[in-house]
């Protein structure tokens, strides 16, 4: 049987994978997200991918969570569960990296009709409003690049 979330989440990362060019970026983690009977590695609450970013010499880290969603519901998105971004807060924390949620709506989780990259530092609620993610919105067909200086994945 095939568990459509997590093939949906799958295809969402891989998606969101291909937007980091291998000249810039190495993938350094990416979470697995396996289990059994309520058992899983740490690893499993962080972020799905650790990623290193090169340019020149110089070197940063940066962590993306990906999540895909069908559609807005009350004109909004529930982007995680609260205990979910505190554990994000908490991983950015304590390796002093910035951490970014890769978020697609609609179309497929392979495919989604739209893109938003929003840093984990500018969400408070779990619940983010379509209208403050117009902010955030990427376009579907460009790669993302990693600004150290500003922190800015865009």
């Amino acid at each position: 049987m095939i568990d459509v979330n997590k093939k949906n989440g799958d295809d969402f990362e891989k998606f969101v994978v291909q937007k980091f060019d291998k000249k810039y970026f190495k993938i350094k983690e990416w979470a697995g997200d396996k289990y059994v009977n309520g058992r899983y590695a740490e690893t499993t609450q962080h972020p799905d991918l650790l990623l290193e970013h090169s340019y020149k010499t110089e070197t940063s880290e940066l962590a993306v969570e990906c999540k895909w969603r069908r559609d807005f519901y009350n004109e909004g998105i529930v982007i995680a569960s609260s205990e979910q971004l505190e554990r994000y807060k908490e991983f950015e924390e304590d390796r002093k990296i910035p951490v970014f949620i890769a978020l697609g709506v609609g179309g497929s989780a392979s495919n989604p009709e739209q893109l938003y990259v929003v840093p984990l530092r500018a969400i408070k609620y779990n619940f983010i409003t379509a209208t403050y993610l117009e902010k955030y919105q990427k376009q579907i067909d460009k790669n993302f690049y990693f600004y150290p200086d500003s922190q800015k994945l865009m």
